[in-house]
């Protein structure tokens, strides 16, 4: 029977043991957890599914309390991760036994596609994240061949003629005061904020420590690529562009160039954070499309109430929030 309980593994042993299971990601990864709690508003609590005492999957909540302890939300975001080709009826089970317990309203947005809601769970009527894959493995003459034509053009001239790209960095500063500066003047909503950024900087492991990129015309920068690492992958988690950079190419160079580089470092896919055909911005998700990932869609959210009268309360105010983020950028 599977059991589960809180983790005993340190960060190194959980970052290292994530690339095992279906579906890891990055919002799965200890660092990213401990990035939103300094963002702030956050707790989190991090448990392990075993059985006969092998580790069999693991799973990162986001906990926000009630007051006295009255329960409040767990958030599952890209979870539980289980090992290939398990049931993850009994895994949900145990997550419902767990929170339901302490009388939390649990919400989950499943780590798989194809899933349909566990036994005791509800469709949450919300479609699940959407992006696309990459496969950094094949030589980078091979994944420059698979670019979009346009993309690929658009990147020959940026080579030619275009701004210069620094080195990969892990000192986050300049691409942060210009990513700030961007989602200020264009008031831009989002949940990757500068400070979320930062924190994750701070909170990675230094192998797995996000690497800036940053284009510049002489000494005005005019684009940044910021790509976060974890298990066997990378994501595209940050960019922004200025007007001057959009004519000159800078997104395609800046992106060949990050891609590049992290498969050099090892990532063996790249994740391109989000890629909706109902959610993200046309320019955002024709710029994406150029890369020719292959598409993903995961399961849709799914939720339990338990027995607590006040998750119905909490579920209405997790629905009014969410309805509000979906109008943001993926």
């Amino acid at each position: 029977m599977i059991s589960l309980a809180p983790t005993t593994m340190d960060q190194p042993a959980w970052e290292a043991a994530l690339g095992g299971f279906a579906g890891a990601n990055l919002l799965q990864s200890w660092a990213y957890g401990a990035a939103k709690v300094d963002e702030g508003g956050w707790q989190v609590e991090r448990l392990e599914y075993r059985e006969a005492g092998l580790l069999v999957g693991m799973v990162q909540v986001m906990i926000r309390h009630l007051p006295l302890g009255l329960g409040g939300l767990a958030w599952i975001n890209r979870g539980p991760l289980l090992a290939p080709g398990r049931d993850s009826a009994p895994a949900f089970a145990a997550l419902r036994r767990h929170y339901g317990a302490r009388g939390f309203y649990l919400r989950v947005a499943p780590a798989v596609a194809d899933q349909a809601p566990p036994p005791g769970f509800r469709p949450a009527s919300r479609l699940g994240w959407a992006s696309a894959l990459l496969d950094l493995r094949p030589d980078e003459a091979v994944l420059r061949k698979g670019l979009s034509g346009k993309w690929r053009n658009t990147l020959n001239k940026a080579e030619r003629e275009g701004p210069a790209v620094d080195d990969a960095e892990d000192d986050l500063g300049d691409f942060l005061v210009g990513y700030g500066r961007f989602l200020a003047e264009r008031r831009v909503p989002t949940t990757v904020t500068p400070a979320l950024l930062a924190a994750l900087n701070e909170r990675s492991l230094e192998h797995l420590r996000p690497l800036a990129y940053v284009a510049r015309v002489g000494d005005e920068v005019v684009g940044g690529v910021l790509m976060a690492r974890y298990a066997k992958g990378a994501e595209y988690l940050a960019g922004y562009g200025t007007e001057a950079g959009r004519r000159l190419g800078a997104g395609q160079l800046l992106l060949w160039r990050a891609l590049v580089d992290v498969k050099r470092r090892g990532a063996e896919f790249l994740d391109l954070g989000g890629l909706d055909p109902e959610r993200t911005p046309a320019g955002i998700r024709d710029f994406k499309e150029g890369v020719c990932g292959i598409p993903y869609r995961l399961a849709e959210e799914v939720d339990c109430l338990g027995i607590n009268p006040l998750a119905r309360l909490v579920r209405y105010k997790v629905g009014r929030t969410l309805a509000l983020a979906d109008g943001a950028p993926s």
